[in-house]
């Protein structure tokens, strides 16, 4: 599952970094990191609730800090 939502996000990441600057050649998290931030410079705050499952999440919260890649991309990786 995690592969796919990793999968997911490299695409719909690249889609919007075109969106935002249409002569992007991103194609790494970081690369989507300085183009997005620049752009949503709170995304980092954004936060994502699963009532269902009582779950809070904050996936991008790494982003706080430049060329920190998300703790679910790093172990989507390894």
């Amino acid at each position: 599952m995690l592969m796919v939502a990793s999968a997911e996000v490299d695409v719909v990441a690249k889609m919007l970094c075109k969106s935002i600057d249409p002569e992007s050649k991103a194609s790494s998290i970081n690369a989507y990191q300085e183009i997005i931030t620049r752009a949503y410079p709170d995304l980092h705050q954004e936060k994502i609730e699963i009532p269902k499952h009582g779950l809070t999440l904050s996936p991008w919260s790494e982003w706080v800090e430049e060329k920190s890649p998300p703790l679910w991309w790093q172990d989507n990786n390894k």
